[in-house]
Formats: structure tokens, C-alpha cells, sequence
């Protein structure tokens, strides 16, 4: 991950909120606009005949397509995405339209990868091609794959029933006037870590039909109102800093690394009026984005 000094008693480290961006979606013949959230992670691979690191954004199936839960497919892929990636210094995003779709109507060759499972709402874009309108590559801020932390490792980090996590993305479009970073938006652990757990979940489908669909796996629900616009996003640990005060002295006597904002999952949706959210654990993302690096190694 990019390297960005930071205040020390930051619960979120700036270098992970320049690595969130926001998703601009465009309307389909049947689907309105939308404002959705991903980030970016990278891993060593090969691409093009060449070791390099392989850049990809990280999303929701429902913010490409028009994916619902109830349906469990996409039937109509957005032409395009516009993503704004984190400007740099200077604190200006840096909009960039990624095609998904070719002229034909079809998903473009090695940009989309969607989790196998349909009720699993997660997808990759493959960022290895993207330039910016100048025709430069596109420098971008990113976290590498061991920042994901696997489900069965959640409760290792002391995270248990009730612990705060926080939602990067932009709800409602709402991002930071001076820097444009995402909006942290804290939440609580509703189920155990490390724990999977079945759930129905009330959705819609495309055509408009309500129904119930079970859901089962490594999943989490967290406690805390996300609103459109934070899909896709990730949904971190806080970064804490131990120090013990010396009872005598009252100086510090000694302190703690701080710990990193692991990902541990991906938001999805709000469960009805429920207050609660559904988050993809990261095993989703990591099978795929291996699955997907292993491909583009095999792609002429």
C-alpha cells in the first residue's frame, strides 16, 4: 500500500481511504443511475507475457449490473463505469470511465470477473489496461491482498460480538470537500466472527416481485445505518494504538505498533428496515481475485 504519514491516534489510516473510490454508474434501459463505492487491491502476477502487479477494483455484482438477490444473475452489464480515484497530494479525484462492455454488446475480454456463487454479491475489474484522457497510465493509490483478512481470522485480531467496525464509501455521494476521501461511517459487530450463519433476506427482484432469499456462508451482519452509495465498500477494523501511563510518574512508559485497518468485508445491502447491513467476507474476494489473476496469466 502506498506509504502516507499519518497522525498516530488515527483509528484510519489515510493511505487506506485513498485506495477507496467512488463509482459513478449510468443508467441502463432498465436501470436508473447510480453512486456506489470500491476499492483497490493488488497482488504479483503476470499479464500481457510480463511479471507486474495486477491492479483490480473491488465492487458489488449489483453496482455493474443488474444484479439482485432475488434474481441471482446480471442480463443487462452497465456499458461503463466512472471511477474516481484518489488524486494524490493535491486532494482532487481523478474521474476515469472504465468500459466494461464492447461495441458488439458483450463484456469486454479480461476486464470482469464475478463471484461463481449467484447469491454472492461481489466483482472485480481488472484495472491492468485503464488510462486516464491524457493517455497516461493511471497511477492509483492501492492495498495489497494481505490487508483482506480471511473469515476463520477475524476473531484472532480480539474482534468479538459488539466491536465497532467502520463502512468506507460514499453515502449518498457525500465525500470530504478538502481531500475527497470516502466517508467512515461506524458500525458494530451484530454476529460472531469467524462464525457462518444462515439468514433470509427480504429482496426484490428486477421485475418488482418481493420474495425471501436464504442466505448461508461467511457472511456478517453489522449494526449501523448504510445508505446507497456505500456499496461495495469495504469494511475495516480500527487502527488502534496501545500506551501504558506509568501510575507514578505519569509519563508514557511505553506503546504499542499500531494495528492495520484489515478489511473484512464488503458491503452489500441493508436488510429491510432491520438497521442491519449484509457484508461479504473477504474469502469472496480473495477466491476471485486469485481465480481471475490465475486467467489473465493464461490470456494470450
Amino acid at each position: 500500500m502506498t506509504e502516507v504519514q499519518k497522525p498516530a491516534s488515527s483509528r484510519i489510516d489515510p493511505a487506506l481511504l485513498g485506495a477507496v473510490v467512488k463509482i459513478a454508474s449510468p443508467p441502463t434501459d432498465h436501470s436508473p443511475s447510480a453512486i456506489g463505492t470500491g476499492f483497490v487491491v493488488s497482488c504479483d502476477g503476470r499479464w500481457a507475457s510480463q511479471k507486474q502487479r495486477l491492479l483490480f477494483l473491488i465492487t458489488n455484482k449489483h453496482v455493474i449490473g443488474d444484479w439482485t438477490l432475488a434474481d441471482g444473475n446480471i442480463l443487462e452489464h452497465r456499458q461503463s463505469l466512472q471511477v474516481s480515484f484518489y488524486g494524490g497530494a493535491g486532494g482532487a479525484f481523478t474521474p476515469v470511465t472504465i468500459p466494461l462492455i464492447s461495441g458488439d454488446g458483450n463484456p469486454l475480454p479480461n476486464r470482469l470477473a464475478l463471484a461463481n456463487d449467484p447469491k454472492v454479491d461481489v466483482a472485480a475489474v481488472f484495472l491492468g489496461e485503464i488510462q486516464i484522457p491524457a493517455g497516461r497510465p493511471l497511477s492509483m493509490t492501492s492495498l495489497d491482498l494481505s490487508y483482506l483478512l480471511p473469515f476463520d481470522k477475524i476473531a484472532s485480531w480480539y474482534t468479538g460480538l459488539g466491536d465497532q467496525v467502520f463502512a468506507l464509501g460514499y453515502p449518498l455521494g457525500i465525500t470530504s470537500a478538502r481531500t475527497s476521501y470516502p466517508i467512515a461511517k461506524a458500525g458494530y459487530l451484530s454476529t460472531l466472527p469467524g462464525e457462518e450463519f444462515a439468514i433470509d433476506v427480504p429482496c426484490l427482484s428486477r421485475n418488482g416481485t418481493h420474495s425471501s432469499t436464504r442466505l448461508e456462508g461467511k457472511l456478517i451482519l453489522v449494526d449501523g445505518l448504510i445508505v446507497p452509495g456505500n456499496s461495495g465498500g469495504p469494511v475495516v477494523l480500527p487502527s488502534e494504538l496501545k500506551v501504558r501511563l506509568d501510575p507514578v510518574t505519569k509519563q508514557f512508559q511505553f506503546g504499542s505498533e499500531q494495528t492495520r485497518n484489515f478489511v473484512i468485508g464488503v458491503v452489500s445491502m441493508a436488510i429491510g428496515s432491520s438497521g442491519l447491513t449484509l457484508v461479504y467476507g473477504c474469502d469472496y474476494v480473495l477466491d476471485l481475485i486469485n481465480k481471475f489473476a490465475v486467467d489473465l496469466e493464461r490470456a494470450p
